[in-house]
């Protein structure tokens, strides 16, 4: 008799393209859909949906070593260090609470409650073996928290609390806050008893770097305990930092009212995500260079079209497609939320005919909020925005953005146009859901929606303000319609230029995408538009002007740049009127090609001249 299938691991959810959609409402209620936010879900918004709710939704199997589960241990061992009385805070203290805690760990009671019998590797193993593992789960303790008294002496530490828990405060204008706060502590600030908040890290710090392009997580987790110490307690800590224990150092966290709006403007944001995906039981995969990590990366479409696999440093692979048992549904096919069924995406998909809204939907990572200095309006101004960072190369068909219906049927205006056809009303936008995102700069979207704060939001949205302007400064009217057409016209010029620059690449973050606007600028002003013009062959001939007269503008520059230092001007008979510059004495010969390359300084490379 041949044996059963072993049963999936994940039942009442399925494959929807790239997005995992959970069928079942129980599971939205019971496992996923959260009363309140925690800084640690707040930060998993921001990353793959899929991951984290797959992270929910899997059988959790038990493994004394796994990163997280050695987190927690050390977590333990040192909140009842600094539970115990000041004077007896010692290095030995610390060796006899994790001697307790061990023996708790590699209990027969815990060995017997584990299913199977399954050892550190998702192995069975007898009791003996079981217990072997005491010395080597002591030494990983210490390695993780030993290094706490480089950072201060406890004997010296004035504790509050440990573990202080709230749940249900309201903090960031209305999200329901949760957690534990590591600790509480009191210090002596300015003459005056004031509350400090530690949390303890066994992780790594993140060099500067990583904080600049991946934010602080960790720096919004203590901003986020701060928040809620003062509605939980009434006073506002006066200080807060990190200890990163396993390393031996500490870090201040700023708690300036600056910093303290982006976290909460960053925590509405995860709280307005995180309702989204519940309800409507639709989670969007991000890949990254997490995916080997990932319990579903053996599953999940978009890993495979990435080329992610499991990563080869983990001690227990994850389950296998087959294992998972996850199956795939049409692409169109809808979720179901836990209360409602659930209601489809908000628009159509804008297609792709028009390059102003052909925008990449790359990944993204946790919001931030806009710094004091405000980029300019403007986007073809002398103080725009500094390129953006290397990214990989747009797809030849860029993903689009979901639109609401009504802002999608700007190019179609028909009697019940509500667009704001002369520009001085606000245009009716039915939809609920938010346009917009808000994450780094080099982002172009999260989720699925334009992020404001990148440099793509502030290409396109730039473009659609100039020619706006260029609309009103022509007497002509400004509605959807002009204001799509013109908009249009622009963004083919840049889209064409920037490929013909890039190889075929482009990208509206790019920062050569930035320097092709500034040309167009100029294409603009010293090639005006047709607007006596009463044919659209008019507009097509300047198209084609603007496109040769703009890629001019960027690829001579490369002839300048090659110059280097040694540029000299020798002759001006090109500048002279035509009639004289005819009659104009020969020019110097131009130095051979070999001569320009002696002359150029050593530490300036040369570019290859466009064709």
């Amino acid at each position: 008799m041949n044996e059963a299938a072993p049963s999936p691991l994940l039942t009442g959810v399925a494959w929807s393209g790239t997005d995992l959609i959970v069928t079942d409402p129980n599971l939205i209620d019971k496992r996923l859909r959260r009363s309140a936010l925690s800084a640690s879900t707040s930060k998993s918004m921001r990353g793959c949906l899929v991951r984290w709710a797959g992270e929910k939704l899997l059988p959790r199997v038990s493994d004394p070593f796994a990163v997280s589960e050695l987190g927690t241990s050390t977590h333990a061992v040192l909140e009842d260090l600094y539970n115990a009385n000041a004077p007896t805070r010692t290095t030995d203290l610390f060796a006899e609470l994790r001697d307790e805690h061990s023996k708790k760990q590699w209990s027969l009671e815990r060995y017997q409650s584990l299913p199977d019998n399954l050892g550190p590797e998702g192995v069975p193993v007898e009791f003996n073996e079981w217990v072997k593992n005491q010395d080597r789960w002591k030494s990983e303790v210490d390695r993780l928290g030993l290094r706490t008294f480089e950072i201060e002496d406890p004997r010296e530490t004035v504790v509050y609390k440990t573990e202080l828990p709230f749940d249900g405060v309201t903090i960031a204008g209305g999200v329901p806050a949760m957690g534990y706060i590591d600790r509480v502590d009191i210090e002596i600030v300015r003459g005056e008893e004031r509350f400090v908040v530690v949390d303890l890290k066994t992780g790594k710090q993140k060099s500067a770097f990583d904080l600049n392009r991946y934010g602080d997580d960790h720096g919004d987790q203590i901003r986020i305990y701060y928040d809620a110490i003062r509605a939980l307690l009434g006073v506002a800590p006066a200080a807060g930092r990190i200890h990163y224990t396993q390393f031996g150092t500490s870090r201040e966290i700023p708690l300036t009212e600056l910093a303290l709006e982006k976290t909460r403007k960053d925590f509405r944001a995860a709280w307005d995500i995180h309702n989204r995906v519940t309800e409507n039981g639709r989670f969007p995969a991000k890949t990254g260079p997490l995916c080997g990590w990932c319990p579903l990366v053996n599953a999940c479409p978009a890993a495979a079209a990435a080329g992610k696999k499991a990563s080869d440093k983990l001690d227990t692979p994850p389950a296998t497609a087959v294992a998972l048992g996850i199956p795939t549904v049409r692409t169109d096919a809808i979720a179901m939320g836990s209360k409602e069924p659930y209601a489809p995406a908000p628009a159509p998909l804008v297609t792709a005919a028009t390059a102003a809204r052909s925008i990449a939907a790359a990944p993204a990572s946790p919001p931030v909020a806009p710094t004091a200095e405000v980029a300019p309006a403007d986007p073809f101004a002398a103080s725009a925005p500094a390129p953006a960072p290397i990214v990989a190369p747009a797809p030849a068909v860029a993903p689009v953005i979901a639109f609401p219906v009504a802002a999608a049927q700007g190019a179609a205006h028909g009697a019940g146009d509500n667009a704001d056809p002369n520009g001085t009303g606000t245009p009716t936008v039915t939809n609920e859901q938010p346009l917009f995102s808000e994450g780094k700069p080099w982002e172009p979207t999260i989720n699925g929606r334009l992020n404001g704060a990148s440099y793509s939001a502030m290409g396109v949205i730039g473009l659609t303000q100039v020619a706006g302007e260029l609309l009103v400064e022509a007497g002509r009217p400004l509605n959807g319609q002009t204001l799509d057409q013109l908009t249009d016209l622009l963004a083919e010029v840049i889209v064409t230029v920037q490929k013909s620059v890039r190889n075929g690449d482009f990208d509206w973050d790019a920062g050569i995408n930035t320097r092709i606007r500034g040309a167009l600028r100029t294409t603009i002003e010293t090639l005006p538009l047709p607007w006596d013009a009463t044919t659209e062959d008019a507009w097509v001939e300047w198209k084609a002007k603007a496109i040769k007269r703009t890629r001019v503008f960027v690829v001579r520059a490369i002839r300048l740049y090659n110059l280097g230092d040694t540029v000299t001007a020798t002759s001006f008979s090109a500048l002279l009127p035509v009639g004289v510059a005819a009659s104009a004495p020969v020019a110097a010969p131009v130095a051979s090609p070999s001569v320009v390359a002696a002359a150029t300084p050593i530490g300036v490379p040369r570019v290859a001249q466009p064709a």
